[in-house]
């Protein structure tokens, strides 16, 4: 799939396609915070993404059976739709793992975010997930805005984009997904 023309039996609604940046709530310029955003900001500017936008900051650990964390959740589900339609998985990036909490008895599955995540789509489908895995190699947010970069949207085609619940974020979401 072409993020800017995906094959679909849906046209592509935009020219460019969207690109969406999500932060654990804890990085920091450390973690190359800044110089993601600034790349991506460069490549808005150019017109080769269509919109870019930080879509919002997440927990640095999300429980799927915790009801506060809805918005989470559904992204994290768009997410792993996404992955599973390609035959792909979203670890190591997005971690899951058995953790207890400290006065508790009890164990908890929960998912463990990445500092930075980057999503390509459109305003139907959503194309891409950075970071991913297809158990041999990784695809990174790097990987993929230096595709962008280097003006290679074939390298985009490795990836087939799917109909998601989550296009974008939640309406009226105030940008922190940990509720």
């Amino acid at each position: 799939m072409n993020p800017a023309d995906p094959t679909t039996d849906e046209p592509a609604t935009d020219t460019a396609p969207r690109a969406e940046l999500f932060f654990r709530e804890d990085a920091h310029d450390d973690f190359g915070v800044r110089e993601v955003v600034d790349r991506l900001d460069r490549l808005d500017a150019a017109g080769v993404v269509g919109t870019a936008t930080v879509a919002g900051a997440w927990p640095r650990f999300h429980t799927p059976s915790d009801a506060r964390h809805g918005p989470t959740t559904r992204v994290y589900d768009a997410f792993t739709t996404w992955a599973e339609a390609n035959g792909l998985s979203l670890e190591p990036g997005f971690q899951r793992r058995t953790r207890g909490f400290l006065g508790t008895e009890g164990l908890e599955d929960v998912v463990v975010f990445p500092v930075v995540a980057l999503t390509v789509g459109d305003t139907r489908r959503l194309c891409a997930v950075f970071p991913c895995t297809d158990g041999s190699r990784t695809y990174t947010v790097d990987d993929a805005l230096s595709a962008f970069e280097r003006g290679d949207a074939d390298w985009f085609a490795r990836f087939e984009s799917v109909r998601t619940e989550h296009v974008g974020p939640d309406p009226g979401w105030d940008g922190v997904m940990a509720d």
